[in-house]
């Protein structure tokens, strides 16, 4: 092989693999664009069932139940409802240190609900958990009556999280079958408390 020869191979070679560097920015660069900021800083779901105990970064969570009522009764009294509640019996505990769960939430199809604010009920979603200690309670939601039957009923998920913002951070995600619920005449429930084996 001639010497001009044994020049170009090496110069050929650092054109193939700058240009082939150029092709990978340039994809890189196409996808961070096409990519939404939502996309970017979402939140990281771990899913579980009803019966399983989930554990994100900061909370282990269990959904024991999941029912449907027209009626909630307390130690305190009752509330009716022309709607419906959907009632979820959970044990929620903190892995680092105080976290407040009323940025819990309940998701069917597109449509989003924040849990109830009748402070009455003291609900897990108006309590503030302590580090490994757990808290079994409530979380109630406030629904229209035909929930059961909507769009995304059958696929609902419950989604437990230690804050508003969760950007980058992992959340619980509890799916439940809404359509599989009979309303129950009422439900009662006990204020949020920490379970008698763990006190």
């Amino acid at each position: 092989m001639s010497a001009a020869r044994r020049r170009a191979a090496p110069d050929r070679h650092r054109r193939i693999v700058g240009a082939a560097i150029t092709v990978a920015l340039l994809a890189a660069t196409a996808l961070l664009t096409a990519a939404r900021p939502d996309d970017l800083t979402r939140s990281f779901e771990v899913d579980g069932a009803v019966g399983e105990t989930v554990t994100t970064r900061e909370l282990v969570v269990t959904v024991d139940e999941v029912r449907a009522t027209r009626s909630v009764r307390t130690a305190d009294g009752g509330f009716d409802t022309d709607a419906l509640f959907i009632v979820a019996d959970a044990t929620v505990a903190s892995r680092i240190g105080p976290r407040l769960l009323s940025s819990t939430r309940l998701l069917v199809g597109d449509t989003v609900y924040l849990p109830s604010t009748l402070a009455a009920l003291r609900s897990l979603a108006d309590q503030t958990t302590i580090a490994d200690v757990p808290l079994r309670g409530a979380l109630v939601w406030e629904v229209p009556a035909d929930v059961l039957a909507a769009d995304g009923a059958d696929d609902a998920r419950i989604v437990v999280q230690q804050s508003a913002d969760v950007r980058l951070d992992t959340v619980a995600v509890i799916g439940v079958d809404l359509t599989a619920l009979e309303p129950e005449r009422t439900v009662r429930i006990e204020p949020a408390a920490v379970p008698e084996a763990a006190s």
